[in-house]
């Protein structure tokens, strides 16, 4: 059944590496739930289909390092990340499993501006690894704030340096 449903899938695809469906405007939902369904379930007999896919996805990058039909949207971006962290190598060895999840995956930072505009992803590592390891392997909060660009993060990163005094704290009040 899952060979039928490849094939029908592959034969689905546009020239282009794209899905389309009748709910979406933009491609970017429909080609990475076919991607990752044929990338996690249908072999490397089907790598050539996905393959088209991460193309298509790469070249569609707008030169603000987004992603988005019409220009960048912090959906499509969502999409066309996850279909590339899902789909290609980083998560699909050993050092990658994370037992506590039962699954392969990568850390990724994602860093946006307030208004979501993305500025930078990180190189990916292990999933096991905590974001707070991430962050310093990948230098991101020193480097932003060398650059003078507002820190905010969430609690992992209390106290910690290289974060700035202006992290959140917890209150210090009794129970």
């Amino acid at each position: 059944a899952m060979e039928r449903i490849a094939l029908w899938l592959r034969d689905q695809q546009q020239e282009d590496g794209t899905w389309i469906d009748k709910w979406h405007a933009s491609p970017y939902f429909s080609t990475m739930r076919c991607a990752v369904a044929l990338h996690e379930h249908a072999g490397a007999a089907h790598r050539a289909t996905v393959d088209r896919a991460v193309g298509w996805i790469l070249d569609s990058q707008c030169d603000d390092g987004s992603f988005g039909r019409w220009g960048g949207t912090v959906e499509e971006t969502a999409y066309a990340v996850q279909t590339l962290l899902r789909t290609t190598a980083p998560g699909d060895s050993r050092a990658d499993y994370f037992h506590e999840h039962r699954r392969h995956g990568v850390n990724v930072q994602v860093v946006t501006d307030p208004a979501g505009l993305l500025l930078c992803i990180s190189p990916p590592l292990p999933d096991r690894a905590h974001d707070l390891t991430a962050a310093r392997a990948h230098r991101s909060i020193l480097i932003w704030e060398r650059q003078g660009v507002p820190v905010l993060a969430d609690r992992a990163y209390m106290g910690r340096r290289p974060v700035g005094d202006d992290t959140p704290q917890t209150s210090t009040r009794p129970r």
